[in-house]
């Protein structure tokens, strides 16, 4: 018997982003894949600016991969995370694993005096939302997996791939790549 796992795509349009979002993108590949489902959670907006999730399908007993890139403002994406998280948790999912792609607070993972330690600040509300595992692209330093001990962080290396691809496809003689968090 196949495991039973579910694809969950944030929807944002309650805050004027309208699709297809990356999640929907990774379900164009995945779909070929009958043992996966398509698991659409809604983000919803109130005109205070609180919020919240409504999963549209069962997630009893599925193990469900988040596809949670970024679209809003730092502090709402982790909440999203975290709200999602939980829905999916409350809900019976057996295991949830966050896709975060890029997380700005993943760069903060060591402190010089008296600075925040934003990377486990994150991983502390991952885990306890009910997270089971992260997946990033490639983080700021590895030393940011330290700051993930119960929730653990999976690096996904995507730069040779991405040079590649751009060198392929794109004129490099009017070009500049720079890091994210580039000064």
């Amino acid at each position: 018997m196949k495991e039973s796992l579910g694809l969950v795509v944030p929807v944002y349009e309650g805050i004027g982003i309208d699709g297809p979002y990356l999640g929907d993108m990774v379900w164009n590949e995945l779909e070929k894949e009958t043992h996966f489902e398509y698991i659409p959670v809604e983000y919803i907006r109130f005109k205070d600016t609180s919020g919240k999730v409504v999963t549209h399908k069962s997630v009893r007993d599925k193990t469900v991969y988040v596809i949670h890139p970024y679209y809003v403002s730092h502090d709402t994406h982790t909440e999203i995370a975290c709200w999602i998280a939980d829905e999916l948790k409350r809900s019976g999912a057996k295991e949830i694993n966050l896709f975060d792609p890029y997380n700005r607070s993943f760069r903060q993972d060591r402190r010089k005096g008296r600075e925040s330690l934003n990377a486990r600040w994150i991983a502390d509300k991952y885990f306890l939302a009910g997270i089971d595992r992260v997946f990033t692209f490639d983080p700021h330093s590895d030393q940011v997996q330290l700051a993930f001990k119960r929730c653990p962080l999976e690096e996904l290396h995507l730069s040779q791939e991405l040079a590649d691809h751009f060198t392929k496809h794109y004129d490099k003689s009017d070009c500049t790549v720079c890091s994210p968090d580039f000064g």
